[in-house]
C-alpha cells in the first residue's frame, strides 16, 4: 500500500478551509485555549465523506510524522 502522496506543506488559512470541504480526516493540533501550556489534537473524519482505510491513514500520519521529524532537525523549534 502506497503511503501519502506527497510531502506536507505549509498552506494558507484559506487553503486550508478548501480542503476541509473534501477532506475525510482533518487532524488539528493547537494550544488549549484554557491551558496555553497544553497542546492538544484531535482527529475529526467526516462520516458524510468517502471512507480512507485507517492503516492508509496511519501511513499518512507516519509520513508527516517524519517530515516534521526533519524539517526540526534542520529548523529546530
Amino acid at each position: 500500500m502506497p503511503d501519502s502522496t506527497s510531502r506536507p506543506t505549509m498552506i494558507t488559512r484559506e487553503k486550508g478551509e478548501d480542503i476541509r470541504r473534501y477532506a475525510t480526516a482533518t487532524l488539528t493540533v493547537g494550544r488549549n485555549p484554557d491551558n496555553p501550556e497544553e497542546v492538544r489534537s484531535d482527529l475529526v473524519v467526516d462520516p458524510l465523506m468517502p471512507p480512507i482505510c485507517s492503516l492508509r491513514l496511519a501511513h499518512i500520519l507516519r509520513d508527516i510524522a517524519d517530515h516534521l521529524e526533519v524539517v526540526h532537525g534542520v529548523e529546530g523549534c
